[in-house]
C-alpha cells in the first residue's frame, strides 16, 4: 500500500485483514507516565 517509513516495522499480518472479532488495535506510540 504504502512504502515503510523511517522506524516504522512491517507486520507479517495485516490487521485490516483478520476476521473482525471485536477487538481493537493500535498501532502508535501513546506518550503516559506509565510508559
Amino acid at each position: 500500500m504504502f512504502e515503510t517509513r523511517s522506524g516504522e516495522r512491517l507486520l507479517e499480518t495485516d490487521p485490516a485483514d483478520m476476521s473482525p472479532d471485536g477487538h481493537v488495535v493500535f498501532i502508535g506510540r501513546i506518550a503516559s507516565p506509565w510508559t
